[in-house]
């Protein structure tokens, strides 16, 4: 089988809701690279939230973080683009007034304040997971200097398509449920991200391949060559899907693996 690129969402993806990977995932990975070809994360999540020692210990060779906004490759840096701390208030000023909780992802850190959300026990894994890389946003206002895109997660009746009127100027949005939105920036995702990292590896888009799960994996299925979706994965991203495997649990990964190695 030729050299491949293969680009792993990581939640619903790699791991579950709780930050739990299977071993037949984590098995898999080696695998892959063992076979010689590359692996890389492609994910919403920043730079900041992607430190798991469990990732680092699987090699990847390369992170599109941020979806798509902070692209590295086999330890080189290709792309960090930074929110405009004017656009970052002003989503901040949006969330706020239609009664969404705003959070800021970073290159080091994310900011947050807990009484702007309702809470939730992935509020309380945030804390837990991220301990001091945690940071006040209002105690930072203004000066989010490592902040490449932010989330916003609806405290009561969500108004999604009020708050992208009001940002959709500065910010493209993805509305994975109206209680949950992601705001990324203007002309950036995990498919622009995918094809800068494959320009550094040298390899064409026909040998890549996307593995995802959610709404923000779509951009990354737009420009893969194989698509394969998650069996726990959105409707949308499976009818785009050239396989869809198992669920996560049920060896998704592993068995999406050997479907792999038998395709030309």
């Amino acid at each position: 089988m030729r050299r491949r690129a293969i680009f792993f969402d990581i939640d619903g993806t790699l791991w579950d809701e709780q930050s739990r990977m299977p071993d037949s995932a984590a098995r898999a990975i080696r695998e892959m690279r063992e076979a010689g070809h590359k692996v890389l994360i492609c994910s919403g999540r920043s730079r900041g939230y992607v430190f798991d020692p469990r990732l680092e210990e699987l090699g990847f060779d390369g992170y599109v973080t941020s979806a798509g906004a902070m692209v590295e490759v086999e330890g080189k840096t290709l792309l960090c683009l930074l929110a405009p701390q004017k656009h970052i208030e002003n989503a901040v000023n949006a969330a706020r007034a239609f009664d969404y909780g705003p959070l800021l992802e970073g290159n080091d850190y994310l900011y947050m304040e807990r009484e702007d959300f309702t809470p939730t026990p992935y509020i309380d894994k945030l804390y837990r997971e991220l301990g001091p890389r945690m940071r006040s946003l209002n105690e930072a206002f203004g000066q989010w200097t490592d902040v490449t895109k932010l989330s916003m997660i609806a405290r009561g009746r969500p108004c999604p398509e009020e708050v992208v009127k009001a940002v959709e100027q500065d910010w493209d949005v993805i509305v994975h449920i109206p209680e949950v939105l992601e705001l990324t920036p203007k002309g950036i995702d995990k498919g622009t991200g995918l094809n800068l990292a494959l320009s550094a590896l040298g390899i064409p888009r026909e040998d890549s391949v996307a593995f995802g799960d959610g709404a923000n994996d779509l951009a990354m299925f737009r420009d893969s060559g194989l698509r394969i979706a998650m069996g726990n994965g959105s409707a949308a991203l499976k009818a785009r899907a050239d396989y869809v495997t198992s669920a996560l649990w049920d060896d998704g990964i592993m068995n999406a693996w050997k479907w792999l190695e038998g395709q030309t």
